[in-house]
């Protein structure tokens, strides 16, 4: 490992109903050119993380990566709580890469979401959703009971003015492929790209083709591809 690279750490954040797994071939195809660290998270409310935070997500990072760039990689939800984050960590230098970030998501969609996500959660016996395997309801499914993770989708002009407070910020690459309706679509992402710019972050974005709102996972080497040269451009 060269001393570059151990100043290097890479953060990845699922989306909703996925799990850190989707990221292993990314990994893998940055390994190959990059000797870097790596570190997974695991949403709020997923799986056995339902006691953790925003707060303590962060103070684990902030623990691992003392003097170290942090790139941080969230794709959907996971983009949006990327947003978040970055307002815990203070004294590291962050470059944001964030894929399929959904933007304007109507409240109408939320709200059905939260009422079919405490439909699958029910345990009465009364209800046929009771034979779905429990693994589905209570593992897959996000506890947003307890850990609100929709309270981290914004608007638009909500992002900007969130990622302008930052000034350890170093740059924030958005990307996303057609047919990514969660995204809001390719339209939407520049403009969000754009008011960046012009508000003075330097930000960037990247096509991914017609993956629709999973890019890594149709199009992994893109992705990879993606990250490398956002590490290549922003580091080397």
């Amino acid at each position: 490992m060269d001393t570059l690279c151990e100043k290097i750490l890479i953060i990845y954040i699922h989306g909703a109903y996925q799990t850190s797994w989707l990221w292993r071939g990314i990994i893998d195809d940055i390994s190959q050119e990059y000797d870097v660290e790596h570190m997974l998270i695991t949403l709020p409310g997923y799986y056995r993380n339902s006691k953790e935070s925003i707060l303590s997500i962060s103070k684990k990072i902030i623990s691992h990566s003392e003097n170290k760039i942090i790139i941080i990689v969230g794709h959907s939800l996971g983009a949006a709580f990327a947003c978040q984050l970055v307002k815990y960590i203070k004294n590291n230098k962050i470059i944001l890469c964030l894929s399929s970030m959904p933007i304007n998501i109507p409240r109408i969609y939320i709200t059905f979401r939260l009422f079919a996500e405490k439909i699958l959660r029910t345990t009465s016996s009364f209800l046929p959703v009771t034979y779905i395997p429990i693994f589905i309801r209570s593992k897959l499914i996000t506890n947003y009971s307890n850990n609100n993770l929709l309270s981290f989708l914004m608007k638009k002009d909500e992002y900007v003015t969130l990622l302008c407070k930052h000034n350890n910020v170093m740059s924030i690459n958005i990307g996303c492929g057609y047919m990514d309706m969660v995204a809001g679509g390719i339209k939407t992402q520049k403009k969000l790209v754009n008011e960046l710019n012009n508000k003075g972050v330097i930000s960037e974005f990247f096509n991914f083709g017609f993956t629709g709102h999973y890019p890594q996972q149709l199009n992994r080497a893109k992705y990879a591809r993606w990250l490398l040269k956002v590490i290549d451009s922003n580091i080397y």
